[in-house]
């Protein structure tokens, strides 16, 4: 039977390559966090992150904004966080803030609270189009001000 990637004894388990960041109990770390594929919290972050994943351990705090694929909290988080794939909150996990996720786990004593909504997948929402550029035409033209008050009261450019 196959695990999935992101079950806990895999969650833990560093890849070989992978920049990985663990703040210790007695840490006390702020500021951005950038090119850490996998943060472990078992200390106190006020940080904005941006990372893979994100575990934060029982008695580890993180307050500020996280942007991750998977968030296993087993501690606090309060802030923005946002989990592209899977936002797992452990029975003794605390979740505020702003929260999206895709999808969502919550064990029998985990909290979940504040603005928490899910991310949906914009597949139906048409691309945002850029204008086509004039055609091959490159005289540069002059509006006056006249023309211009006459635009406001509806006639068109001549």
């Amino acid at each position: 039977m196959a695990t999935h990637p992101y079950a806990p004894a895999n969650f833990m388990r560093s890849e070989s390559g992978s920049n990985r960041l663990t703040v210790g109990a007695d840490i006390r770390l702020k500021g951005e966090i950038e090119a850490c594929d996998t943060l472990v919290v078992e200390g106190r972050i006020e940080a904005a992150l941006e990372s893979r994943l994100l575990h934060i351990a029982e008695h580890g705090a993180f307050s500020g904004s996280a942007v991750v694929d998977v968030a296993e909290i087993s501690g606090s988080f309060d802030g923005n966080l946002t989990v592209r794939d899977r936002l797992i909150v452990r029975t003794t996990g605390k979740v505020g803030g702003i929260v999206q996720y895709r999808r969502l786990e919550v064990q029998d004593g985990g909290e979940l609270s504040g603005d928490v909504r899910t991310l949906v997948e914009k597949k139906d929402a048409a691309p945002v189009r850029k204008p086509d550029p004039p055609a091959n035409d490159r005289r540069e033209e002059k509006t006056s001000v006249a023309q211009i008050s006459g635009l406001r009261e509806g006639k068109t450019l001549q």
